[in-house]
């Protein structure tokens, strides 16, 4: 799923789900261009996927199909609590078939998360703006050095 919270079609956020349950989000931008292959190593781009936030989601497998329900925490979302109505879209990547299916029409030609082609979530009132999102992540670094040729101590 794709949303513009601020449904300027500039920036928003991606939350995807396998049918095992494998969280991944990133951030987009209104830049993803037309669909390419990137070069190896490379990413897309208008993605960030170094973008990480705290989210949920529970999966369920049958046998002719999956069922994913997921809860974003709204602090994780840059939003203005003014706006009525965002931008979403929901896809689905099958690579059993090598095809891409969306709930908004995207033209082939664009990728599908491309914030210029989402449908409209209209609030009866917008969310109200919560906390801000800030982790603190303790860590500590260390390292050691010696010098085998002229045997002197570690450091």
């Amino acid at each position: 799923m794709v949303i513009d919270p601020v449904n300027e079609k500039t920036n928003g956020f991606t939350f995807g789900v396998s049918p095992a349950g494998v969280q991944t989000e990133y951030l987009v931008t209104g830049q993803t261009g037309r669909r390419t292959n990137p070069e190896p190593g490379r990413s897309r781009r208008g993605v960030n996927m170094a973008w990480d936030n705290k989210w949920f989601c529970e999966v369920t497998n049958h046998s002719d199909r999956w069922i994913v329900e997921i809860a974003i925490p709204f602090k994780t979302l840059r939003f203005d609590k003014e706006k009525d109505q965002w931008g979403i879209n929901f896809f689905r990547r099958d690579a059993g078939s090598d095809s891409i299916h969306t709930w908004a029409p995207v033209p082939i030609e664009f990728n599908e998360e491309d914030l210029g082609y989402l449908g409209v979530l209209s609030w009866n009132e917008p969310p109200a703006k919560t906390s801000r999102n800030f982790a603190l992540i303790p860590y500590v670094r260390g390292t050691t050095a010696k010098d085998y040729e002229a045997e002197t101590k570690a450091d």
